[in-house]
């Protein structure tokens, strides 16, 4: 569909629209008003996300909006094929994928030993996955936002345990099992995911801010 909701001041609108979605190929623009989403009257269905203010675009199927002109838009996914645009940033997406699942595994294949190759082999792997699975929850895949979060996690750890066992460094980090601990918090966010992280459809706005502040930590 290519479009979410925000809830403001003034109610609910249309607060982002892709360029390669449906909604903007049919005319949906950021502030028309939902009026009919999913078979339901908009309020109806935007009630369960009172809490949150916002819905993302995997939890919309079918969608009608009174335009600014007061003009009536409706869009459904069932039926109808992807814009061009949508089709070749998928490929896109799916190309750059393939590249990091390549290069780790040509640099396992090479060094299939070292425990470097070993990390930037699944370094690649993450990273692909991350960028494949956003595009498939995107698109209501069942279980790519899991894969997608799982991957977010664990990917910037292998990163960092890959900088930690280079040839460079010390044999006793490489060798010291606590290092494994740097695991924990993205295992602890990973099981709390589906219990307290995903509602109505779509992550917890707060607990997207908790993962991003993990991921910053992971970095730092």
């Amino acid at each position: 569909m290519g479009t979410s909701f925000s809830k403001g001041a003034q109610g609910w609108v249309v607060s982002a629209v892709d360029n390669a979605g449906l909604a903007n190929s049919h005319g949906i623009t950021i502030r028309d008003r939902p009026v009919e989403i999913n078979g339901q009257p908009a309020q109806i269905f935007l009630d369960q996300y009172h809490q949150a203010s916002m819905v993302l675009e995997p939890s919309i199927n079918e969608l009608i909006v009174s335009d600014t002109q007061g003009q009536s838009i409706s869009v459904t996914l069932k039926g109808s094929s992807q814009p061009v645009t949508a089709i070749a940033e998928l490929a896109s997406w799916f190309i750059v994928s393939l590249v990091f699942w390549i290069t780790g595994y040509y640099v396992f294949r090479k060094k299939a030993k070292s425990q470097a190759a070993i990390l930037l082999y699944l370094c690649g792997l993450a990273l692909g996955l991350v960028l494949s699975a956003n595009q498939a929850a995107a698109r209501a895949i069942p279980l790519a936002n899991y894969i997608e979060i799982a991957a977010t996690l664990i990917g910037p750890w292998l990163l960092a345990h890959f900088f930690l066992v280079l040839p460079d460094e010390g044999t006793q980090i490489r060798s010291n099992r606590k290092l494994y601990l740097i695991y924990l918090p993205a295992l602890i966010t990973m099981i709390l995911f589906p219990i307290i992280g995903y509602r109505a459809g779509q992550p917890v706005l707060w607990f997207r801010s908790l993962r991003l502040f993990e991921i910053g930590l992971d970095f730092s």
